[in-house]
């Protein structure tokens, strides 16, 4: 029976929890700052609950981490030499989070000194594939190590990547997320464009998604949470920043030619200066529809 501690128990990481423990034969030791979400009644037999980190290193055989930044993490990891200093020789890191890929491979170094394995493992597909346990990861790390974290992985996901070296998913995962924000914002000045000409925005968002301009976002948002004005997703504006961001520094690492990608960024950033602060990423499309 394999000892699992699981770090952030938020709208993806706790579906997370809830598939992995499915699975009678992992005991998991949960911790999150919500102490509301540590009631021992609210969790089935194999999840222990608990506030203490310590407890949790000292348990588990693979932690997972599932938090919003790597500044969090490292907190978690160098910042506690509690946790560090109770976590098992050989103990595997699992970073699910997005994160800057550069730091993911000096908080790998730093663990390593200390016989600590660690690949990155963030995730793709929102908290409606997080339920069904159908997550895209993109799996970043030693083959040895992916392949001891993918008995685990495969209950949460439908499809795993293995990526590459260290670090490998996480530029994966910024890059992926630039490439949706910059989608979602071609769907909605083209929408906008077309509802001045008369067309109705369902018949717009239909006729995308079944010709060549169909993507993600009008798949996937644009009817279940835009048009709808519900604006729910699961994804807050901030942390879709923080990914593109994260995109845009590793463009500046390499020098590359980002002019595209920069605009869309420019106006991601404008966006969330101007609305409110913690609002879903999809309520750019109507802060786009008040700028046509």
């Amino acid at each position: 029976m394999s000892k699992i501690g699981f770090i952030g128990l938020g709208n993806m990481g706790l579906p997370m929890v809830k598939n992995i423990a499915k699975e009678k034969k992992h005991i998991i030791y949960v911790n999150d700052l919500d102490k509301e979400m540590l009631k021992p009644e609210l969790w089935p037999d194999n999840v222990m609950p608990t506030s203490d980190l310590s407890i949790l290193a000292a348990h588990s055989d693979i932690i997972i981490t599932c938090l919003p930044n790597i500044h969090i993490v490292n907190e978690i990891y160098l910042g506690n030499s509690l946790f560090l200093d109770k976590l098992k020789p050989d103990a595997l890191a699992i970073d699910m989070g997005s994160s800057d890929p550069n730091l993911t491979i000096e908080l790998g170094g730093a663990l390593n000194k200390k016989g600590i394995n660690l690949i990155d493992a963030p995730v793709s597909g929102g908290v409606k594939k997080a339920i069904s346990g159908d997550l895209a990861i993109l799996a970043g790390g030693t083959e040895p190590n992916v392949a001891r974290a993918m008995p685990i992985l495969s209950l949460i996901g439908g499809k795993i990547i293995h990526t590459g070296a260290l670090g490998s998913g996480q530029a994966c995962k910024c890059l992926n997320n630039l490439c949706s924000a910059t989608g979602l914002l071609v769907v909605a000045e083209t929408l906008s464009l077309a509802e001045k000409f008369g067309i109705m925005p369902n018949t717009f968002i239909d006729v995308l998604n079944n010709s060549s301009g169909k993507n993600n976002s009008s798949e996937n948002k644009f009817l279940q949470f835009i048009l709808s004005e519900k604006f729910n997703s699961g994804f807050r504006m901030d942390l879709m920043n923080k990914d593109i961001l994260t995109a845009l520094k590793l463009a500046n690492t390499f020098d590359v030619d980002f002019s595209l990608s920069q605009t869309s960024i420019d106006k991601w950033q404008r966006a969330e200066s101007e609305l409110e602060l913690g609002c879903d990423h999809t309520e750019i499309a109507a802060w786009q529809k008040k700028l046509s």
